[in-house]
């Protein structure tokens, strides 16, 4: 990106922050925006249609990495006018993160045994190339987003929902692999130290090297080969049990991590109307559940409270109230559909832990119970789950009804991330330094030091004009003792000339003052001939208005009047027609033909009057 695009749309930076979604979906704004994401791939305006972006993620994926490794070592070729336009960023991010999807998918559920690999002997090179090509996408990523980071300040960075979302996930993934890395090494380094012999099967192993590092096709393999789980395993049983286990750990912040990754995808689309009104609708829906969740809480902490006092008594007797945490667990599980019908219920024969121990209690006890849970079910199910659809139903209607506006505020989220000026490579390339930033900080480092050298030397000159400056305020000081009343005289004039100069810029300032009076003046007279303007400009329209009004009025008289001449015409035409079928009986040949012209001029008079009646 140039430098002139790194301030092209402040005031659409500050509409964008301010959420102002008219004003960012205006077409003019709208045309400046696409204008600037198409910038010197003009083609690509044709094919602005997000199945061309999912036909060309697989052509990119193959072909933006040679373009980014040409672009890395020769930076000043035609390569940087292809990479350089938001457009190619957005698909070179898009290819790029769906190919870091696809290597950790299959680097932890299709390639699972690789991380254990990494404790044996003899290793695959195919692991070593697969485990580095993953923690270079993930290096990738953590640079961008701490550029990102760096750039906007933690305040804009956190107030994305994406930043947070990056952020999380990166350090998931990173903590998960990097366990996976860290324990098959420690714990082989640790079996290394213990020289124990393990016999399986009548063969003696050596127990230093993992069970994982024996071939699966040997007889005497540790792995059953229909379900490749191990036969036989080595259990590690840590000091402290409040210490977790890392492979646990590693298993739990990949599976938020894939989570995350996988719906992190969804940023494309915006790229699409349908997708782009979906997400947005979805992103709405969601914070109003999380409104909703609050009145959620306070009635499940209300009815869990109550539900676990009144079988406090009765612990030894229920099977689901038993305790505070015990009844909250029920109770969620109600909500979602499922709760059994007969939970209040109470087993007679169990002991009963009370003061009195009262066996006629347990049937009010159950009618109690079954009270309380039915107004449980009755407000969470039937009263909340209904506001919520109702809510959500509001709120997506809202979307639809601005659904252009809504989509083109979120495209143009989508498109100022990648109109700002960045890296034109995307992850991992972007950690390989480039021949232009070694150039450019080696720039930079000979400016720093020019720099320091200037810094020398206006200190040095700075120092000297101090010294001088303080000799002549030292002599002046000496001369002004000597002789008082050329002291006073000097005063004096000093004293004078500076009044004249105050009363020489009072006067400058006085007349501007005036002139700025003129133009207020002249601008109010402009807004009064304006407002003179505009109002007699609204008589003009009043009155040509209801004259519209009187012609329509006047036309449809009018067309009734000539429907009326009409029917009046067709019934004299009918009569005439009646008269002439009875001269034509009575022989009355030249009568009935003269009755016949008649009857022509009649049907062209009808014809003709309504028409006319519309002029």
């Amino acid at each position: 990106m140039t430098d002139e695009n790194t301030n092209s749309f402040p005031l659409l930076q500050v509409a964008l922050q301010m959420e102002q979604k008219k004003f960012v979906s205006h077409p003019k704004c709208q045309a400046q925006v696409s204008a600037l994401w198409f910038s010197g791939l003009t083609g690509m305006r044709h094919l602005n249609r997000f199945e061309f972006l999912l036909l060309s993620i697989p052509l990119g994926m193959i072909f933006l990495p040679i373009l980014s490794l040409v672009f890395i070592f020769v930076p000043w070729s035609k390569v940087t006018l292809l990479l350089n336009p938001p457009s190619t960023r957005f698909l070179s991010y898009t290819c790029s993160y769906i190919t870091f999807l696809c290597l950790v998918v299959l680097g932890k559920i299709q390639f699972s045994n690789m991380w254990v690999s990494l404790g044996c002997e003899h290793s695959d090179p195919f692991t070593y190339v697969f485990i580095t090509l993953i923690f270079m996408w993930i290096i990738g990523w953590i640079w961008e987003e701490m550029k990102q980071l760096f750039e906007q300040g933690a305040g804009n960075y956190f107030r994305s929902v994406w930043n947070i979302i990056d952020s999380l996930m990166l350090t998931f993934l990173l903590t998960s692999f990097t366990l996976d890395v860290v324990v098959p090494i420690r714990l082989q380094s640790s079996l290394a130290q213990h020289q124990i012999n393990f016999n399986v099967s009548g063969e003696e192993i050596n127990i230093n090297q993992l069970l994982f590092c024996y071939d699966v096709d040997n007889k005497n393999n540790y792995f059953s080969t229909e379900r490749q789980c191990p036969t036989a395993t080595i259990g590690v049983d840590w000091a402290t049990s409040w210490v977790p286990d890392p492979e646990l750990i590693s298993d739990i912040m990949f599976s938020a991590g894939i989570i995350l990754s996988i719906a992190r995808i969804s940023f494309i689309m915006p790229a699409n109307e349908t997708f782009g009104t979906m997400l947005v609708s979805f992103r709405r829906t969601f914070g109003d559940l999380v409104k909703l969740l609050a009145m959620f809480v306070l009635i499940l902490l209300s009815f869990s409270c109550g539900l676990a006092a009144l079988y406090a008594a009765h612990a030894c007797q229920t099977a689901h109230f038993q305790g505070f945490s015990a009844v909250t667990f029920v109770l969620i599980w109600s909500l979602l559909g499922f709760g059994e019908g007969n939970t209040p219920n109470l087993n007679r024969s169990a002991p009963l832990s009370s003061i009195t121990n009262n066996s006629s209690r347990i049937t009010l006890t159950e009618w109690f119970g079954y009270a309380i849970y039915g107004l449980y079910v009755f407000a969470a199910i039937v009263v909340l789950m209904n506001l919520l659809i109702a809510v959500m139903s509001n709120t997506f209607q809202e979307v639809q009804d601005e659904r252009d506006t809504e989509w083109k505020f979120s495209r143009t989220e989508l498109w100022m991330t990648f109109i700002e000026p960045g890296c034109p490579v995307a992850p991992p390339f972007n950690i390989i330094p480039s021949i232009q930033n070694i150039c450019e900080a080696w720039k930079k480092l000979c400016c720093l030091c020019s720099k320091s050298r200037c810094r020398t030397v206006k200190k040095q000159q700075s120092v000297i004009c101090a010294l001088i400056q303080r000799y002549i305020v030292h002599a002046s000081r000496a001369k002004l003792e000597d002789d008082e009343d050329v002291t006073e005289d000097r005063l004096r004039r000093l004293i004078e000339r500076t009044a004249s100069r105050l009363e020489k810029r009072l006067d400058e300032i006085t007349g501007h003052v005036q002139h700025v009076d003129d133009h207020v003046s002249h601008v109010d007279k402009g807004e009064r001939d304006i407002q003179q303007l505009q109002k007699e400009e609204m008589q003009r329209t009043n009155t040509l208005i209801k004259a519209q009004e009187e012609y329509i009025e006047l036309l449809k008289s009018k067309w009734k009047e000539g429907e009326r001449f009409r029917e009046q015409r067709l019934q004299e035409v009918m009569s005439m027609r009646a008269q002439r079928e009875r001269l034509l009986q009575q022989h009355m040949f030249e009568e009935a033909h003269r009755l016949e012209e008649v009857i022509t001029d009649t049907l062209e008079e009808a014809d003709y009057i309504p028409r006319t009646t519309l002029t």
